[in-house]
């Protein structure tokens, strides 16, 4: 929930009515409420299987698909941006079973410009590296460690005057 996708997907389901659970290490657990999210799971500590079911809609963001599945109820919609889906997990009887990444379009993206503008969405920036060779290599492996909070910027041109 804390991660680049993570974070604007507790606060668009938060603004749809949805009651949101999410897995977060400890260390972010107050930062993911704080965003919206109703229920933190410590994905170190416990299997969400264990404390997670009947669930209308999941949506994957780091390929544990078995265990999305397994909370999400009959008639329920999985949704997975992190995985290949195995041909049984596409056939999984009762539940809509994708893959996938959505295709932004004008309209949307006004809407989601809109709510930053009036305050109605965060965002979340991790880190901000410059365009060059070290530049991206740092935000390579920064990228990598799967622990950043929110998005990793890379800076095609530095700001003049100090940002003013």
């Amino acid at each position: 929930g804390a991660g680049g996708v993570g974070i604007y997907a507790i606060q668009l389901a938060k603004k749809m009515g949805a009651y949101v659970a999410t897995t977060a290490s400890q260390a972010n657990h107050d930062f993911v409420v704080g965003l919206g999210a109703d229920e933190v799971i410590d994905y170190h500590t416990t299997n969400i299987q264990d404390v997670l079911s009947d669930y209308d809609a999941v949506f994957d963001m780091v390929g544990d698909v078995d265990n999305g599945l397994a909370i999400l109820k009959p008639g329920g919609h999985f949704v997975t941006i992190s995985a290949a889906l195995t041909d049984a997990q596409k056939a999984t009887a009762d539940k809509t079973v994708r893959e996938g990444w959505l295709q932004p379009n004008g309209k949307d993206l006004a809407v989601l410009a809109a709510d930053i503008a009036a305050g109605d969405l965060k965002i979340v920036v991790d880190s901000v590296y410059p365009l060059t060779m070290v530049g991206i290599r740092s935000a390579h492996e920064r990228s990598e460690t799967h622990h950043a909070r929110g998005k990793i910027v890379v800076q095609i041109k530095p700001e003049e005057n100090g940002g003013e």
